[in-house]
């Protein structure tokens, strides 16, 4: 049914309000790694989201 739609199993879900899947974003030139890390974001909860971002912001400093 997702293949039918052109939607993720998530957004089919009502689980998230985004659209499509990282790997069919291929036109922003993202690595194999940076897709996987964005799959794997955006099953966190919106807390969890928040101590990622400082978690990598603070690795990057």
């Amino acid at each position: 049914m997702c293949d039918i739609l052109n939607v993720s199993a998530d957004y089919l879900l009502d689980r998230t309000d985004i659209r499509y899947t990282a790997k069919e974003v291929t036109n922003l030139s993202l690595s194999p790694e940076e897709l996987e890390l964005i799959e794997y974001f955006r099953k966190l909860s919106p807390m969890k989201k928040i101590k990622t971002l400082g978690l990598v912001i603070g690795m990057t400093e």
